[in-house]
């Protein structure tokens, strides 16, 4: 206690000393003697300036305003490209007025029209007729297909009993190895050996074109070892009746029967066997003159009618099981009538058959020198 007294005493003393010393008379201050000037007062101190603001921490570079962009002013300037219209149906499908394209429909595709290469195969797809017609320059055929309405160019020819319109070539090549190209179908070796019906390089019902080198197609009619038949004579399974040689021409097969279907106008059976008449072409169904064509066969050659058949030595092979040559109708003898084929020529029912002149037996008869051969 007496410690703690004497600090806080050491302390209070030399403030209590101070306040006395600069005590006013009025306040009952001693002055040292009233001889001595009263002592200036102490100027007051200034209040407290305001604090400097605090300065920015990092007031980094400061550049010069954003730059002003010469196409907002001047769109037109070069450079400057407008900016599409924003489509609002892109944005949001659903917007009103805003509807779905939905699957989109090519445009039809345009059919190839008929050309030259259906001359060599009519089949193809742009050889089918536009709108149900074939172009300018194009027949129909039996198959509803367009073909070229003008000869086969050279190497190649029609088949006359072929109603397709189709040319093919005419010398097919020759089948590889000892093939002899007369048995198209069958690999049968050229002589020598001479081979007969029967023999093991031999089938039966063999196609036989000429020359034929081992004689198998006896009767010439396209067909050898029919049924095994021998190679002199391979007999004849058909109905066309007695056979009259010295009333035809050349080698060729020759006989008389009954007119038993019109087919058209170049085309007709006799005992049941398909004749294509030799030489000459008709119109074809669904052109002009094609009925008129058929009703002329009727009234020379109509069914019931008996017939003579010439066929043509040149055109032994044709396909599709039909003969080509000359038909006589009625009874009187051959030499005392016109053909049907010549008929119709003269008429103007047919035209002349171009692409066999050089084939047939007959292009160098005086009907077909007058009518084109």
């Amino acid at each position: 206690m007496i410690i703690f007294v004497a600090i806080f005493g050491g302390i209070i003393t030399p403030i209590l000393s101070v306040d006395f010393a600069f005590a006013t008379p009025e306040e009952g201050g001693d002055t040292g003697g009233g001889d001595q000037p009263d002592p200036e007062p102490e100027p007051e101190p200034d209040p407290d300036p305001q604090p400097d603001p605090d300065p920015d921490p990092d007031p980094g570079f400061v550049g010069d305003p954003d730059p002003i962009d010469p196409c907002e002013e001047n769109p037109e300037a070069e450079g400057c490209a407008p900016e599409p219209p924003v489509d609002p149906c892109i944005e949001d499908p659903t917007t009103e007025g805003c509807e779905s394209p939905g699957l989109i429909t090519p445009p039809p595709r345009i059919p190839e029209p008929p050309d030259d290469d259906c001359i060599y195969d009519p089949s193809l797809p742009k050889c089918a007729p536009i709108d149900g017609k074939c172009p300018e320059g194009f027949n129909m055929n039996e198959d509803g297909q367009c073909y070229p309405d003008k000869p086969c160019p050279p190497g190649f020819a029609r088949v006359d009993n072929d109603e397709s319109g189709t040319c093919l070539p005419v010398n097919p090549p020759t089948p590889p190895g000892d093939c002899d190209p007369s048995y198209p179908g069958s690999c049968i070796p050229s002589p020598p050996p001479d081979l007969n019906c029967g023999d093991t390089r031999v089938p039966d019902n063999v196609k036989v074109m000429q020359p034929d080198p081992h004689r198998l197609d006896g009767d010439k009619d396209g067909v050898g070892c029919e049924n095994g038949g021998g190679g002199g004579g391979n007999g004849n399974n058909d109905d066309r009746g007695s056979t009259s040689t010295n009333e035809c021409q050349g080698q060729a097969d020759c006989f008389r029967g009954t007119v038993t279907e019109i087919v058209d106008g170049d085309t007709i059976d006799i005992n049941n066997v398909r004749v294509r008449l030799a030489l000459i072409n008709t119109p074809e169904r669904g052109d002009s003159g094609y009925t008129e064509a058929i009703d002329f066969v009727g009234s020379v050659c109509g069914v019931g009618t008996k017939a003579l058949v010439d066929e043509d030595d040149g055109q032994k092979e044709g396909s599709f099981d039909r003969l080509i040559g000359l038909v006589y109708c009625g009874d009187d003898g051959i030499n005392n009538k016109k053909p049907l084929n010549e008929l119709l020529l003269e008429r103007g029912y047919a035209v002349i058959y171009q692409d066999f002149c050089n084939i047939s037996e007959f292009s160098s008869a005086s009907w077909a020198q007058k009518y084109g051969c």
